[in-house]
């Protein structure tokens, strides 16, 4: 049976200051493509909000 090995407190403190950082980086970026998102399409044609971080879906015209 393996034993757990605990992480000392101030590496468990840096990471989850990582993971916070790491999801207000994102949130920040989320919201930067959505204020510059009609901007750009004004320049370049339709651009849905969070269309450059790869995760948005494109948007599909209907048939």
């Amino acid at each position: 049976m393996q034993t757990r090995q605990s992480k000392p407190l101030s590496q468990s403190i840096a990471d989850a200051a990582d993971l916070i950082d790491c999801v207000a980086q994102r949130e920040a970026y989320r919201r930067a493509t959505e204020l510059i998102g009609p901007g750009l399409e004004r320049i370049t044609g339709r651009m849905p909000a969070g269309a450059m971080d790869g995760w948005t879906a494109p948007v599909t015209e209907p048939a």
